[in-house]
């Protein structure tokens, strides 16, 4: 999986703050790998992979795991999605998510 650049600031403001997790549809072995290398493992309180779920995205599974393990109620998240699966598994979780193409926060859908 690929970092979402403008993200990070948004995920190191918040840290802290309020909870945040990670849904992924990466195997939980290159999920951990890939936070891990990149600094952000310890920035998150929930992680939620391919290989924690029944069904991937675009089935809202994913997206509701995290909510439930951060214990925040799905109408109060927000997702950062860069695929039209991923926007498309929040939106059915209830969600709101902003979507991001080329590493950039796209305000309109």
């Amino acid at each position: 999986p690929e970092i979402i650049t403008e993200t990070v600031d948004i995920l190191n403001y918040y840290h802290g703050k309020m909870p945040i997790g990670v849904g992924t549809g990466a195997d939980r072995a290159h999920a951990i790998d890939h936070l891990t290398h990149t600094g952000l493992i310890d920035k998150i309180d929930a992680l939620v992979t391919a290989s924690d779920v029944r069904h991937g995205k675009p089935h809202p599974e994913t997206f509701l795991s995290v909510a439930k393990q951060i214990g925040v109620q799905p109408n109060h998240c927000v997702v950062f999605e860069d695929t039209q699966i991923g926007y498309q598994a929040a939106a059915a979780a209830g969600m709101d998510c902003i979507l991001v193409k080329d590493g950039k926060i796209q305000l309109e859908t």
